[in-house]
């Protein structure tokens, strides 16, 4: 590494340190990606802590890991056996929020992509209910912005969201074995 290295990590590191971990590592893989860096190996996000790892039984890969071999929520979607619009809603959100680094999510923003893949809900507000209301809590709700039903609510995919996923992931991936 020669001088001008050394200038250019410490301007980034400089640059990045006023960020959280998650908004640092989605700005680093955005700027690999923007530079078609190839075979650049980034750290996944890392999953919630006590989430369950596919390697607990028999899997090959680690639960982080499992969200990032999906470039799209779209491929994701495709990969995972989801037959209830609150099984898609959750594997959307549980896309946005540990595979993009988003933190909390708007309805909104989770119909949005149920969208874009020909999935939309009727009333997302109702199905991300019943998602909190399930035993345990799939999501949970971290802020509403007004008084009103309509206020904007945000939501968080708690561990056991994130694990649902997975296990939904493991029904819609073929047995290799067979």
């Amino acid at each position: 590494m020669d001088f001008r290295d050394i200038e250019a990590v410490q301007t980034i590191l400089k640059t990045l340190g006023d960020f959280e971990p998650t908004e640092q590592e989605r700005i680093l893989r955005w700027v690999a990606e923007k530079l078609e860096l190839k075979g650049l190996r980034t750290n996944p996000v890392r999953p919630p802590a006590g989430a369950a790892s596919p390697t607990s039984n028999g899997g090959a890969t680690a639960a982080g890991d499992a969200l990032q071999e999906f470039s799209t929520v779209g491929d994701l979607m495709a990969a995972v056996h989801a037959e209830t619009a609150a099984e898609r809603a959750l594997v959307v959100a549980t896309f946005l929020q540990y595979r993009t680094g988003k933190g909390a999510l708007t309805g909104f923003e989770v119909n949005s992509e149920l969208k874009h893949l020909g999935h939309a809900v009727g009333n997302i507000t109702d199905t991300l209910t019943a998602l909190q209301t399930a035993k345990p809590a799939l999501v949970i709700q971290v802020r509403k912005s007004g008084t009103t039903r309509q206020a904007r609510k945000q939501y968080k995919v708690t561990d056991a969201g994130y694990r649902r996923v997975i296990q939904l992931l493991e029904q819609g991936t073929p047995n290799e074995e067979s």
